[in-house]
């Protein structure tokens, strides 16, 4: 099984394409992971969340990127030119509007996304310093979005950054060809949940994304903490009367660590194969 998706990852983007088309209705097909807002036009709050979390987090990862381009470079810090982690507050709204998402619903994510720690807002002059306008200010969590929402791959990850040996290839190439294996391995093996498939399919659409963190001088295994806050665990350890349940939460982390084993196993057969 191994060997079959390295060889369908030699056949480059466009037959893999192929590939999916024609095994359409198998369970692994590919298209089953993103039918499900699409398929009735109605996008949920989860996603409009994660649309917004993304746009900070570049906003984020791009002042890490200065920042360490600075350090790489000796660049002295100007304090007098433009920060690179804001973003005007119509700039945000015209970008969730461009993924059909209202100015009204927009902002009730800017108010949600600020009260927890994601940015700031500020009132600044813009560059010709004669108006006033609203801007938006990542913060240090920004950065933490897409490690967060893929926590459970991190370990693996991590793995496959310490372990990939031969010689030639940068972590990112390396990393970017683990998440391809993962696309088609672990819907192969027969054994992903439903949880598995919309992780599986976010990673996929996320994968430049993440993948940036290497440009900012960041790794996996910076990430590789324990990521959860406080108000996560009370989340999943609620229980139908809103109350926090201990037995519910142990649950769901001893489902999360078994996810995160799994991974950390493909991680293990990827690096096998890739080594040889």
């Amino acid at each position: 099984l191994k060997k079959d998706v390295f060889a369908i990852l030699e056949k480059g983007t466009d037959e893999l394409a192929l590939m999916h088309m024609e095994n359409a209705g198998k369970e692994y097909q590919i298209g089953r992971w993103t039918q499900v807002d699409e398929s009735v036009g109605v996008m949920s709050s989860e996603k409009i969340g994660e649309m917004a979390e993304d746009i900070f987090y570049e906003v984020g990862m791009n002042a890490e990127y200065r920042a360490n381009q600075y350090i790489q470079t000796r660049t002295p810090f100007m304090v007098s030119k433009p920060g690179n982690d804001i973003i005007r507050l119509n700039q945000f709204l015209r970008l969730m509007r461009s993924d059909g998402v209202d100015e009204v619903s927009s902002m009730g994510y800017v108010l949600s996304l600020m009260d927890s720690g994601l940015f700031a807002m500020n009132l600044e002059l813009d560059h010709a310093g004669q108006r006033t306008q609203c801007v938006l200010k990542a913060g240090e969590l920004s950065t933490f979005v897409l490690p967060r929402r893929f926590s459970v791959l991190v370990p693996a990850l991590s793995i496959v950054e310490r372990g990939y040996l031969q010689k030639g290839n940068d972590k990112k190439s390396v990393v970017s060809k683990f998440i391809d294996f993962l696309g088609i391995y672990c819907p192969m093996r027969g054994d992903c949940g439903e949880e598995d498939f919309e992780l599986l399919d976010k990673l996929k659409r996320s994968k430049a994304s993440l993948l940036y963190m290497y440009a900012a001088g960041q790794s996996f295994q910076d990430w590789n903490v324990d990521l959860l806050t406080q108000e996560e665990r009370y989340f999943h350890g609620r229980n139908g009367a809103g109350k926090f349940d201990n037995a519910r939460y142990l649950s769901w982390e001893s489902n999360e660590k078994r996810r995160e084993n799994y991974y950390s196993y493909c991680a293990k057969m990827f690096l096998r194969h890739a080594n040889t």
